[in-house]
C-alpha cells in the first residue's frame, strides 16, 4: 500500500503541487549561491544607505528644532563640512537635547 492511498483527490493534488515545488527549488539550488551573495550585497548596500539617510534626517530635525545656528553660506553650500559641523554640535556637551 502506498503512502498516498486513502488520500482524497484534492489532498493528492495538493501533495503533487508541493512535490513539484520541491523539485523546482532543487533545480534552482545550483544557481542560488550567486543570487544569495548578490542579495546579501544589496542588503548591505541598502543598510548603509539607510544609515546615511537616518543621519541626515537627525541633522535636519536638529536644525529644524532651532538648536543651532550655521551661517547661510554654509547651509547653501552644504556638503560634508556642514554635516561634520552639525554632528559636532549635536554631540557637544552644551547641546540640551
Amino acid at each position: 500500500m502506498s503512502e498516498y492511498s486513502g488520500m482524497g483527490r484534492s489532498r493528492l493534488i495538493e501533495e503533487i503541487k508541493r512535490l513539484v515545488m520541491i523539485e523546482e527549488a532543487w533545480k534552482l539550488q545550483k544557481h542560488m549561491p550567486a543570487a544569495v551573495v548578490e542579495c546579501l550585497d544589496k542588503i548591505e548596500e541598502l543598510e548603509d544607505e539607510n544609515e546615511s539617510l537616518r543621519a541626515d534626517a537627525e541633522r535636519y530635525r536638529w536644525l529644524r528644532d532651532d538648536r543651532g545656528y550655521f551661517p547661510e553660506e554654509n547651509m547653501l553650500r552644504g556638503g560634508i563640512g556642514l554635516d561634520i559641523a552639525i554632528d559636532a554640535a549635536i554631540s557637544s556637551p552644551e547641546n540640551p537635547s
